[in-house]
């Protein structure tokens, strides 16, 4: 529930009618104080845009439009960019990543007129089969909801910018007239177990056992679903056997740091098992430098047929990509698409798999993949004939070199 209060007049808002979760795994604490508007909620400085631009956002709430920017009817963003923006589902991740570089606290995104009306079917699709990671899971660090376009005309009047029609002139700012209070409730309705499986290899250096780099798949898939077995080749058996060929390989280099091999559970329906383990860690949370996270690595597919990605996340990203490169070309010389693992859209694929709840926590991560685009993608189709196996076995051979390398750094990206 959320409460909308201007002058001397309340106004409530209730989730599904008016609010919908975009993330469920985000949720968990309440909120209240005064939003900031932030228009399209883009930072691409490159193109002359950055919607966060002198706006002091940490910790607080912030509303967006779902849409790209023109001037005088035209995009103001490259082709390419104007289409991501344009279209909710591909930018969503983008902008969260954006809320998060700024360290916001909860964000409300207005979807554009097209997406708002089918707005009732996205409630039926995004409310259902909600899980918990737990009774005593704590939340991670932002929270993200669709804010339905008439239920934010009273909250951005005076903006100048019509959530329901998307149109208007408007000026980002905070809105110092309006103060909004957020209440989330969660309720286990039904409860079952499911375990990470965790190996570990002990590193040999005196001082630098005691921090660890975890290496990472998540081991579920869909299960059966009208009676079609969802086997999930691509996602994630091939993550998961690339990570423990990496383990196999690991148990026998001695690295200096200590390195955690995890097999997450529950990624599937809200990366559950990633979100327990950063909330209740078996190691010291501080004495985890670094996540490097496979997901999705057996085939080819457009526009990347032959390559893999390694995207670091934002915390490091500079110090990561240095990484990235130089182990890669001294030692693994895999096909990684070096440029697109580092651009937009591209780097949204950071908070779509269990690196995420590294990243929540401050953690440095990196993302393996071959992308999250193929066909066959939460089909029944995604079999073993399918997969390249030679891009698997890059994905190991690039996953081990980079745990070793790091584990075994006198200074990790400093």
């Amino acid at each position: 529930m959320m409460s909308i209060q201007r002058g001397k007049s309340t106004e409530t808002l209730a989730l599904g009618d008016d609010l919908l979760i975009q993330k469920r795994d985000f949720i968990g604490f309440d909120v209240e104080g005064t939003p900031i508007f932030v228009g399209y909620g883009i930072e691409e400085p490159a193109y002359g845009w950055n919607d966060y631009e002198n706006l002091d956002v940490a910790g607080k709430v912030v509303i967006a439009y779902a849409g790209a920017p023109l001037k005088d009817g035209d995009p103001v963003l490259p082709e390419e960019l104007h289409n991501l923006y344009s279209n909710i589902s591909r930018s969503m991740n983008q902008r969260l990543l954006f809320a998060l570089r700024n360290k916001v606290s909860t964000l409300l995104l207005i979807p554009d007129p097209q997406t708002a009306k089918k707005w009732e079917a996205r409630v039926d699709f995004k409310q259902r089969g909600f899980a918990s990671s737990g009774k005593e899971s704590k939340p991670l660090s932002i929270q993200f909801y669709l804010l339905r376009p008439k239920a934010a005309v009273n909250l951005l009047a005076g903006t100048g910018f019509d959530p329901v029609s998307g149109q208007g002139e408007f000026k980002n700012s905070i809105l110092n007239d309006v103060h909004i209070k957020l209440e989330t409730d969660r309720q286990i309705t039904k409860e079952s177990t499911s375990n990470n499986v965790v190996g570990l290899v002990p590193g040999i250096d005196p001082v630098l056992k005691d921090e660890f780099i975890v290496v990472s798949a998540h081991l579920d898939h869909l299960g059966i679903r009208d009676g079609k077995v969802f086997n999930g080749a691509d996602d994630n058996a091939s993550g998961s056997a690339a990570v423990l060929e990496a383990a196999e390989a690991m148990a026998k280099a001695s690295p200096r740091r200590s390195v955690l091999f995890v097999l997450f559970t529950g990624e599937e329906g809200g990366a559950f098992g990633s979100r327990q383990f950063v909330v209740h860690p078996p190691i010291p949370q501080e004495k985890i430098v670094l996540n490097i996270n496979a997901d999705m690595v057996g085939r080819n597919s457009e526009p990347f047929p032959e390559s893999l990605l390694a995207i670091a996340s934002e915390n490091k990203r500079s110090q990561l990509n240095k990484f990235i490169i130089e182990v890669n070309e001294s030692l693994t010389k895999a096909a990684i698409d070096i440029e697109k693992s580092s651009s937009s859209p591209w780097t949204s694929f950071l908070l779509g798999s269990d690196q995420m709840c590294f990243i929540m926590k401050g953690i440095p991560a990196i993302l393996i993949t071959r992308g999250f685009l193929q066909p066959d993608y939460h089909q029944a189709s995604d079999d073993a004939d399918t997969i390249n196996y030679n891009k698997v076995w890059q994905a190991a051979r690039l996953i081990y070199t980079l745990a070793l390398e790091a584990a075994n750094s006198e200074t990790l990206f400093d």
